[in-house]
C-alpha cells in the first residue's frame, strides 16, 4: 500500500501523536467538484495507465450508471478501461460492490487523475494519508460483578468522581433488563478477542470476527476495548448485543479510507439480509477513528445512515473543532451521524476531545476500564474519544430494544440521545449534552 494515503484512519487514542498532513479545509473536500463535458474529456493517449503511483478512491455520483443505462460493474469496468485497466489488475485494489457507493480504488499516476478529473460522473477522486497513533501498554486482571465509573456516569445524576484509581470498577449502574437484546452492533476496528469472558454466555460468545485484511485476529487490542464498553458483561451499556468485529485497521491501529468502505459494504449487505428476518431489530455502527476531512468517507457514512443503519463515531482527540475531521464532521446539523466527545471523572471535557458544532454528546473518556487481548481475562485501562464513543453505541442499542420505532430511524435515534441527555452536568459548559439513559 502506498505511503501517501487521503484520509488515512487513526484509532482515537488520546496521545501527543500529530497528524502528517494539516486538515482540509470545506472548500477543499465537500465542495461540488468542477468537471468539464464528455466522458473522459481527455485525449485518451493522455490516460493510459502505467503501473505505480499513488492510491486514490475514486467515487461516482449516485445514479451515473442508471443514466448511461450500464450496471454498477460495468459502469466501473469502463472508466477503468478508459484509464488502461480492468478490475483484475493489481493496481486496483478494491472494486466497491454498489451496496454503498460505487467506485473503486487503484494505484495511479497523475496522468490518470487528471482523466477521472474530467468525468462527469466520477464525484469524488481522493487521495489518503497515514496517522499513527500510540497506546498504553496493556495490564492483566481479572473481572468482577460490579460497574466501571463510566456505566455509573451514563445512567444516574451526575456526581462528580475524584477518586478514580487503576482498574476501579465498583460502581452502580441502573438499566432496564433489555440491555440491546436482538440490536446487531458492528465494530469497525482492529477486530475483537472473541474468547474473551466479558462476551461468553450459556450458548458460546456473543461476538464473531471477519476480517479484509490477512490478519483473522485483534492484535492491536483497540476493537476488544471499545466491543467491551459496548456489550460486555460487567464492563459494557448493553451486554445483551450481538457483537460484529469488522477487522479494518491493522496491528498498528491504521486503515484507510478504501478499507474503511470496504468494511461499511460489510454491513450493509449484512443488514440487508438482516432486517427482514424474525427477531431483528436494529444494525448500528461504532467507529473509533477518524481522519483529517474526507469527502470519500463521509459520503459512505451518508450512505449508512440514509439505508437506516445507526452511526455513532469519535469527535477526534485533536482539542480542536470536530467539524475539521472524518466522520466526525456529520456530527451536529450536518447529517444523522451521533459524534461523540470526552469527558474525564470530574465530569470536565477532555482536554484532549474535539469540541464544537459538530458534537452532539459527551461521555466518558477517561479511565476506562475494559477487555484486552493478552488473555481471555485481562483488563486494560484506555482514554480518548474512542473510548467515549461505545458508551454511547451502547445506549443506542439500549434504546432501540426499548423502543422498536427507533429501530431502523438514524434521525429520530439521534434526536432522542440527544432528548435524553443531561444538560448542566458537564464542568464550565453547562450547554452540553451529557449522554444518559434516562434512569437518572
Amino acid at each position: 500500500m502506498a505511503k501517501s494515503l487521503l484520509a488515512y484512519l487513526a484509532i482515537l487514542l488520546s496521545s501527543k501523536t500529530v497528524l502528517a498532513a494539516p486538515a482540509l479545509s470545506s472548500s477543499e473536500t465537500d465542495a461540488p467538484r468542477k468537471s468539464t463535458n464528455g466522458y473522459i474529456g481527455l485525449n485518451p493517449a493522455s490516460s493510459k495507465h502505467e503501473t505505480g503511483g499513488e492510491q486514490y478512491v475514486v467515487l461516482f455520483k449516485p445514479g451515473a450508471s442508471k443514466k448511461r443505462s450500464l450496471s454498477v460493474n460495468s459502469h466501473i469496468a469502463k472508466v477503468l478501461a478508459d484509464l488502461d485497466l480492468t478490475p483484475e489488475n493489481d493496481d486496483v485494489t478494491h472494486v466497491f460492490n454498489g451496496s454503498l457507493v460505487n467506485g473503486f480504488a487503484a494505484n495511479m499516476k497523475s496522468h490518470c487523475i487528471d482523466a477521472l478529473n474530467a468525468m462527469d460522473d466520477v464525484d469524488v477522486v481522493e487521495k489518503v494519508i497515514e496517522i499513527k497513533k500510540s497506546q498504553m501498554p496493556s495490564i492483566q486482571v481479572s473481572t468482577d460483578n460490579q460497574s466501571t465509573w463510566g456505566l455509573q456516569a451514563i445512567s444516574s445524576t451526575p456526581q462528580p468522581i475524584t477518586n478514580v484509581t487503576g482498574f476501579s470498577h465498583d460502581y452502580s449502574f441502573q438499566a432496564d433488563s433489555t440491555l440491546g437484546a436482538g440490536v446487531d452492533v458492528y465494530v469497525l476496528d482492529t477486530g475483537i478477542n472473541t474468547a474473551h469472558v466479558v462476551f461468553q454466555t450459556n450458548s458460546g460468545s456473543r461476538a464473531d470476527l471477519q476480517s479484509i485484511l490477512s490478519s483473522q485476529v485483534d492484535d492491536e487490542g483497540h476493537g476488544t476495548h471499545v466491543s467491551g464498553t459496548i456489550g460486555g458483561e460487567t464492563v459494557g451499556v448493553a451486554p445483551g448485543v450481538s457483537l460484529h468485529g469488522v477487522k479494518i485497521l491493522d496491528s498498528t491501529g491504521s486503515g484507510s479510507t478504501q478499507t474503511i468502505i470496504q468494511g461499511l459494504e460489510i454491513v450493509a449487505d449484512a443488514h440487508a439480509q438482516r432486517k427482514s428476518q424474525n427477531g431483528f431489530i436494529a444494525s448500528v455502527v461504532n467507529l473509533s477513528l477518524g481522519a483529517t476531512r474526507s469527502r470519500a468517507m463521509n459520503s459512505a457514512v451518508r450512505a449508512i445512515t440514509n439505508a437506516g443503519i445507526h452511526v455513532v463515531v469519535a469527535a477526534g482527540n485533536e482539542a480542536d473543532d470536530a467539524c475539521n475531521y472524518s466522520p466526525s464532521s456529520l456530527g451536529g446539523s450536518n447529517g444523522n451521524v451521533i459524534s461523540v466527545g470526552s469527558i474525564g471523572p470530574t465530569y470536565a471535557v477532555s482536554t484532549f476531545s474535539n469540541t464544537g458544532n459538530c458534537v452532539d454528546v459527551y461521555a466518558p473518556g477517561e479511565q476506562i476500564v475494559s477487555s484486552w487481548i493478552t488473555s481471555n481475562r485481562a483488563l486494560e485501562i484506555l482514554q480518548g474519544t474512542s473510548m467515549a464513543t461505545p458508551h454511547v453505541t451502547g445506549l443506542v442499542a439500549y434504546f432501540a430494544a426499548l423502543n422498536s420505532q427507533l429501530g431502523q430511524n438514524p434521525a429520530g435515534m439521534k434526536s432522542y440521545i440527544k432528548q435524553m441527555a443531561q444538560t448542566g452536568a458537564i464542568r464550565n459548559n453547562g450547554n452540553l449534552l451529557l449522554a444518559n439513559n434516562g434512569l437518572a
